[in-house]
């Protein structure tokens, strides 16, 4: 399955397959301890009779050489693995530690990611307000038709927020479907990347986060426009035609 290794004369037979999480558990095969005792016992017993079938090891002389252990307190969590490095033969590695080291390690690429992605987001809020700003010089006349229909400036003003802050949900809705069909495209073209399809359409809540952060930006955005437009002089502007 990995494109190595030797193979084992005693077939497996594949009696499930679980739903993809699109975690590493995806890429784990789970068989019984007992028949990865006895493939290997049939591998040994061949090299050391040359093809004629020998007896079975005994369970007692077996080995566990991993084990998955969960603590009952906090404090096990800290103390037992420190206890077994240090007064047994036997190497304790506790997942949380290994994985903040790892990324200590890789954490700088994180936060240059993170710190572009905070990048974009104010370039596109600059974006919506030269937009904005920009187009207040040609609706001049509009939002002065629209103060001389009844349209009050508190109104007026919530239209342009209510449009900046639509444009921006919008975008950041499309930023992540297109993100995540790329993350799943990328997943289906590399073996390696597997994981990444099933694990592409799982939204996380943190995702809510980026829109709330859109829509923060698109309100910023327009703010100075709805100002503009909260004190535009309605009679000079339909003075000028």
């Amino acid at each position: 399955m990995g494109g190595g290794g030797g193979e084992h004369a005693e077939p497996y037979r594949v009696v499930g397959v679980l739903h993809p999480t699109g975690r590493v558990v995806d890429r784990l095969v789970l068989t019984g301890l007992a028949s990865v005792w006895e493939a290997h016992a049939h591998h040994e017993n061949e090299r050391e009779n040359h093809g004629a079938a020998g007896a079975t090891t005994d369970d007692d002389e077996r080995e566990i050489t991993l084990a998955l252990i969960k603590y009952r307190s906090p404090l096990a969590t800290v103390s037992l693995p420190r206890e077994i490095n240090a007064r047994t033969s036997l190497q304790a590695a506790s997942p949380a530690f290994e994985a903040a080291r790892l990324f200590s390690v890789f954490g700088l690429g994180v936060e240059i990611l993170r710190a572009f992605a905070l990048l974009l987001v104010l370039a596109a809020t600059l974006g919506i307000f030269v937009a904005l700003y920009r187009a207040m010089d040609e609706r001049q006349y509009d939002i002065a038709i629209m103060r001389m229909l009844g349209a009050s400036r508190a109104r007026v003003c919530g239209a342009l927020l209510l449009e900046s802050t639509l444009l921006a949900a919008a975008g950041a809705l499309l930023g992540l479907l297109l993100g995540h069909v790329a993350v799943s495209q990328i997943g289906l073209m590399t073996s390696d990347a597997a994981p990444l399809a099933a694990a592409a359409w799982r939204f996380l809540p943190q995702g809510a986060w980026i829109v709330a952060l859109a829509i923060g930006s698109g309100i910023l955005a327009a703010l100075i426009p709805a100002w503009r437009a909260y004190r535009i002089d309605v009679a000079a502007i339909l003075a000028k035609g």
